[in-house]
Formats: C-alpha cells, sequence, structure tokens
C-alpha cells in the first residue's frame, strides 16, 4: 500500500482513511527510525522497499512509480511506501525521509 498526501488536501484526510497499524510505524517514537534530508539532482533510484517510509517534498518534483502506479509529488505533498512495494523514483527535488529499520522476516 502506499498513500500520497497532496499539500492542498492534507487537511482533509480523515483517520478512518489511514490503515493506522502501517501509520504507527512510522508514528511511534519507541520503534527504531531513521531522518534524512534528501537533496539531488536528475535523481533516480529503482527497487523493492525494504522497510516503511514517508517522503516530504520540500521543493523540486520527485516523480515516482509504485506497483506501475505513476504520480509527481510537488513542493509539499507527501508519500507513505509500504515495506515490500516495487518503486522507482527520479527528479530533482529536497525531501526529508522517515524510514523505519529494515527487518529480516
Amino acid at each position: 500500500m502506499f498513500i500520497v498526501v497532496r499539500k492542498s488536501t492534507s487537511s482533509s484526510i480523515k483517520n478512518k482513511d489511514r490503515d493506522t497499524k502501517l501509520f504507527n510505524d512510522i508514528s511511534n517514537p519507541s520503534n527504531n527510525i531513521s531522518l534524512d534530508v534528501i537533496e539531488v539532482e536528475d535523481y533516480f533510484e529503482k527497487g523493492k522497499a525494504s522497510f516503511n517510509r514517508v517522503y516530504h517534498v520540500f521543493d523540486g518534483e520527485l516523480q515516482l512509480a509504485i506497483n506501475d502506479q505513476q504520480t509527481t509529488l510537488y513542493k509539499g505533498d507527501g508519500v507513505f511506501i509500504q515495506k515490500g512495494m516495487t518503486y522507482e523514483m527520479k527528479g530533482t527535488f529536497k525531501a526529508v525521509a522517515v524510514n523505519t529499520v529494515a527487518t529480516l522476516d
């Protein structure tokens, strides 16, 4: 599962529209969380998410394909990507990434 939150709609998301268990991995401070600031030009990455992650775009444009669904994130937009999702991202952007620690299944 992935969820895109647009800057213009972020305040209208209702709790019932979210999977509480998945968001708990990111929002629970007792879990091992990493926080990274990413600033890249002409970036390209393709892979399978080994952990849950959230990206929040501060500047630029992040083109994202998840399980063959494509979208573009702009300043103020964010996305939650669940562990196991196949993704491709590219663009020139500045973003914050919040990641849960990868675990062996």
